[in-house]
């Protein structure tokens, strides 16, 4: 999609992949579901500490629990259902981050 990524399985591999960067991160993208039991919303507050509360986030899932609209929209984060063409990730993303439309 043209960006650099970068991967964690878990919230502390997030963190730390984040850090090492060679530049700030513009956007964080994630799952809901990740190892150790941790959570994408869990990556998010840890991302937005570290780098800033403003730091915009998608977060993916195929989870269909209802509680999830709320949460994510109390964390200040996108959500979106899996699963998503690379055309609606990139759309997406995009208008995350303020990219073309």
């Amino acid at each position: 999609l043209g960006w650099q990524c970068f991967a964690g399985a878990t919230l502390a591999q997030a963190i730390e992949a984040l850090a090492h960067a060679d530049a700030w991160p513009q956007a964080l993208l994630t799952d809901l579901r990740l190892g150790a039991g941790d959570d994408g919303l869990a990556v998010a507050r840890q991302a937005r500490h570290e780098f800033g509360p403003e730091l915009p986030v998608l977060l993916l899932t195929g989870d269909l629990d209802p509680t999830l609209n709320a949460r994510a929209a109390d964390a200040g984060v996108v959500l979106r259902r899996k699963p998503l063409s690379p055309v609606e990730l990139r759309q997406a993303l995009d208008t995350l981050i303020g990219g073309p439309a």
